[in-house]
This record gives structure tokens, sequence and C-alpha cells, in this order.
């Protein structure tokens, strides 16, 4: 997916103007007309960016500017993003800003919700943790390779990434995809929940549901 540029410059053809007696009016507005037309556009705001109040214009927007746990989230949001922004490098790589536009139409949809404070305070906690995790912005451990066995004798791997967010999370990696699940609650091992996904991890043993497979895995042994 190619990435929108954060500044763009008017692309301008100019046509030669003959400074003919009697036109010196004319040329002095064609003059201010080009330079209008030189004057580059203003960039493009990171979609990171906490919001700007003095535009709120949808109810999750306003509900966001007048409630100060989650005006606050929001400006955490925004240094998370920022500080991923810094260390991916420049521009910005297109799963971080596709993610995040991703996120901002997932957030606003909360303006569907019974609950549309819980839904907010949920979207920007988790997405907060999101960018932590994927970015490395905290501590983290692994990956860890689990190695999942098929009845035909062959097996599956997944790789999983622990980081140190709020809640706790892991980017578990399979095949060509990759997914991150959030701790749900407390208990007897490790239980994260994530889009079509469950990992449980327990003394080195893993159960995963991984888009409705079942998986039973172990860690993998290390190589001699």
């Amino acid at each position: 997916m190619p990435l929108n540029p954060i500044g763009r410059a008017i692309a301008s053809a100019f046509a030669v103007v003959l400074l003919l007696p009697g036109c010196r009016k004319a040329d002095k507005g064609v003059a201010a007309d080009t330079a209008a037309m030189m004057t580059p556009l203003a960039a493009e705001p990171s979609p990171g960016a906490p919001l700007d109040c003095t535009r709120a214009s949808s109810d999750i927007e306003k509900l966001v500017c007048s409630d100060p746990k989650l005006s606050a989230l929001d400006q955490k949001l925004g240094t998370v993003y920022k500080e991923a922004e810094a260390k991916q490098g420049s521009p910005a790589p297109a799963w971080l800003t596709a993610g995040q536009r991703g996120w901002i139409k997932g957030r606003d949809d909360c303006g569907k919700s019974s609950n549309q404070r819980a839904c907010v305070d949920s979207a920007y906690t988790l997405r907060i943790a999101e960018i932590q995790a994927t970015s490395l912005l905290v501590p983290t451990k692994g990956p860890v390779a689990y190695t999942c066995p098929r009845a035909d004798g062959s097996h599956d791997e997944i790789q999983a990434m622990y980081a140190d967010t709020d809640p706790a999370s892991v980017v578990l990696e399979r095949a060509d995809k990759s997914v991150i699940a959030f701790t749900t609650r407390p208990g007897s091992g490790a239980r994260y929940q994530g889009a079509n996904v469950t990992f449980r991890e327990r003394g080195g043993k893993a159960q995963v549901n991984w888009f409705g497979t079942e998986l039973k895995c172990h860690l993998q042994e290390p190589s001699s």
C-alpha cells in the first residue's frame, strides 16, 4: 500500500506571457496568480496526532474532548504514536498509518455502542498497547517459538513476542500472519484474546485457536 506523502507541492505549468505595451496590469495579475499557484499545500496532519478539540465535530470526538480521562488517553496515544513514527523512520511505514486510520474509524464506530464511553476508553487503551508492542516501545520477551504437531506427522510453528503493556499483550506470528492478543482475566496460566485468535499458555504448553483452527503446541526444543 503506497504511503501518502506528508507534504505535497502543487505541480504547475506556466505559460510564457509576452510583455506587450498596455498589458502591464494584466501582467501583474498573472504574476500574482502564478505566485499563489506556487504556494505549497499545508502538510497533512499525522493520523496519530491528538484531536484538535476546536474542530471536534462528531459525537465521539466531542465526548473525548469533554472527558478528562479520555482526553488524557488521546494525548498519550499521540505521544506513543509519535515515538513509533520516530523509531520506524521517515516516512512512517504504511502498516502504521493504515492501522491508525482504521483504528480511528473503529473508535468513531463507538457511536453505535450502548456504552460509548466504555467503548472509547477500551479502544484507546488497546491501541496504545498495540503500538507499544508492535513498535517495541516497552520491554519484551521473545520471540518464543512453539511447535504445534499435526496428526499427519508434520507441524506448525507459532512465534510469540510477549510485551509489558497495559494490559499485557503478545504478538503472535504464524506463517505470513501476525496478530496481537491481550490478557483477558487472571487465572492459572496466561490467556490472551485477539481478533480471531485465542492463546493460552501454561508451563511451556500452549492451546491456540487460530482463525478457527485448534492447535496444541509446546515450547520448541532449542537447536543443538
